[in-house]
């Protein structure tokens, strides 16, 4: 099985790229739909999920399409390496099965982005086959209650947490530096009256 910048490679690489690009959009879009059936998901994540492929394909072809015939191999899977390491989401409180679509959805978008179209397609029906029927058994019927429940809060990034702590009298807020601490986050952690929580010298000085 070839990749299809190969097959076609009496056209212009970039029109395959594009084309490449929109068979990923499709193929993300019918994937997730098939997955969100059984996932119940939010819409911010079916749009999430959706879109990933593309996102992913445009990167990876792009990359594919700069890099000559001349480079070699190790060069090109690092580089591939490289650009996969820029495609980043942000770590939410999310279920396992959020997670596993969406590495699912960088695999598609991979595959598509490096021209093997075919084999993305099967990729994700095999996906979505695996992942309706697992959902379908549950090995944890007849398990009793421990005792213990997951409390998950997720608050807004536009809260404002003075006000809306309010109530609950007077509060320190502090902000973990560990996180990350720059010039810029200080000054704005100073303008909102909040302290640092720190726990090393390091991060005070």
């Amino acid at each position: 099985m070839d990749s299809l910048f190969y097959y076609l490679s009496d056209l212009n690489p970039i029109v395959v790229a594009l084309l490449l690009v929109a068979a990923s959009l499709l193929i993300g879009v019918v994937f997730t739909f098939v997955i969100s059936r059984k996932l119940h998901s939010t819409k911010s994540f079916f749009i999430t999920s959706a879109l990933m492929p593309l996102v992913v394909s445009a990167v990876i072809a792009m990359v594919g399409i700069f890099l000559n015939d001349a480079t070699s191999g190790v060069v090109r899977i690092a580089t591939v390496a490289v650009a996969l390491g820029l495609i980043r989401f942000r770590s939410m409180n999310s279920k396992g099965e959020e997670l596993i679509v969406l590495f699912a959805d960088v695999a598609i978008g991979l595959i598509i982005g490096l021209g093997y179209l075919v084999f993305a397609i099967i990729f994700a029906v095999i996906v979505s086959i695996a992942f309706i029927l697992l959902s379908k058994f549950n090995i944890f019927s007849n398990k009793k209650f421990d005792g213990e429940q997951t409390l998950r809060i997720t608050v807004p990034e536009s809260v404002e947490y003075k006000k809306a702590f309010k109530d609950y009298g007077k509060m320190n807020f502090m902000y973990a530096s560990k996180a990350i601490c720059t010039q810029a986050i200080s000054k704005i952690v100073s303008e909102e009256g909040f302290g640092f929580d720190t726990v090393s010298l390091g991060e005070m000085y």
